[in-house]
């Protein structure tokens, strides 16, 4: 934040050019301004640079051309502040947790966007605003909730990373929107679960080991305190996979590498199972429902003795409850249960190949077990 007398709570009025926002942007300050905001982080990766950017236009006193620093947004200009359109993947508004349809309200309390009728470029406010060490504070409107919400903004290369690779040899089942997320954690004291230093999420891969970076900002590290690196894995707000214990990290020192091991559910140990979950997955996914009581015994009792989730995994595929959803089609059928063990379409070929292969076997669960297998010797 600036300092001086234009950082005094009096002094906001003048600083905010629309009076109905001073009380909102004062309250937004005083509540927010401490740390990084906690908000869910789902920002999706599109190219492009702000919109109205002012290359050029003059040299601030003591500060850089205007354009210099960029957050990395599409964005348009409104008489509530500036629209986020699109976030750029990787890009200092992505690591700072800006999100499309946020609206930046102010840029170190001084309004951007149109302002009685007189346009306020965010690009002019950073090359003023961004201090020596490249920081600066944003107050956003939120667009989850339309809260304010003060959000910390770092350029530059005053940014420290932790990096590292992320393991599993558990067997999982996700949909479309599982996201795998890695923080870095304030670990001080035993009940600090969620108190959030940086985050990066990621898509799931479908194999790991998957390498990972987090940056975060050196000022926000607190002397003598200690930090861990935590990655889990979640879909529709289920953890299906985590790091059973926090790896502790010294990022005191600088950048560092970490390695972390995950496992369903977060249970320690490799090859951990966690059956009701897993069956849980595959019914929900497959057949839109959950599995009864006797169901899910049946099931656990197969994976208790040895049996394979691709067991469970066919029997579904092949029942006559996901035929019947399929209308009793061969081939839309066939053409189903390929998208779901591939994730792709299958073309006229292997549509005609795949239907001689059931056609000959008259069997589905034959015809299922065979494809798992073909995919997974593919994959």
């Amino acid at each position: 934040m600036a300092t001086g007398k234009n950082s005094l709570v009096p002094g906001l009025v003048r600083r905010v050019r629309r009076p109905w926002l001073a009380m909102a942007v004062w309250l937004g300050m005083c509540t927010l301004v401490l740390g990084q905001d906690s908000r869910d982080r789902d920002a999706s990766g599109v190219g492009g640079s702000s919109e109205g950017s002012a290359q050029g236009r003059y040299l601030a006193p003591g500060g850089q051309t205007a354009g210099a620093w960029k957050l990395g947004i599409l964005s348009r200009n409104t008489d509530t502040g500036v629209l986020i359109t699109q976030v750029q993947s990787g890009s200092v508004a992505q690591r700072s947790g800006l999100e499309a349809n946020d609206v930046i309200v102010n840029v170190a309390g001084y309004q951007v966007g149109i302002v009685e009728g007189r346009l306020y470029d965010i690009a002019d406010e950073l090359a003023r605003r961004v201090d020596g060490r490249g920081r600066v504070n944003l107050l956003v409107r939120n667009s989850r909730d339309g809260k304010l919400v003060n959000v910390p903004v770092v350029f530059g290369s005053s940014l420290r990373s932790v990096t590292g690779e992320i393991s599993t040899s558990d067997r999982y089942l996700v949909s479309s929107a599982a996201v795998l997320t890695v923080r870095l954690l304030d670990i001080t004291k035993p009940q600090w679960n969620d108190v959030s230093i940086a985050e990066v999420r990621m898509d799931v891969p479908r194999k790991f080991p998957v390498n990972y970076r987090v940056e975060f900002d050196p000022a926000l590290l607190r002397s003598g305190h200690r930090y861990g690196v935590q990655a889990r894995v979640t879909d529709r707000g289920q953890t299906i996979l985590q790091n059973a214990q926090v790896v502790e990290v010294n990022v005191a020192g600088g950048n560092v590498n970490a390695n972390v091991r995950m496992a369903l559910g977060g249970r320690p140990g490799s090859g951990a199972i966690l059956p009701s979950l897993l069956i849980n997955q595959w019914y929900s996914k497959y057949l839109g429902r959950q599995p009864n009581a006797r169901e899910a015994s049946v099931w656990e009792g197969t994976l208790s003795r040895s049996g394979t989730p691709e067991e469970i995994q066919a029997a579904l595929l092949s029942s006559t409850e996901y035929y019947e959803q399929q209308g009793n089609d061969p081939d839309r059928y066939i053409d189903a249960v390929y998208q779901e063990l591939t994730g792709k379409k299958a073309t006229a070929d292997v549509h005609r190949s795949l239907r001689r292969q059931l056609d000959q076997q008259g069997q589905r669960l034959k015809f299922v077990e065979d494809l798992i297998r073909k995919n997974a010797s593919a994959g």
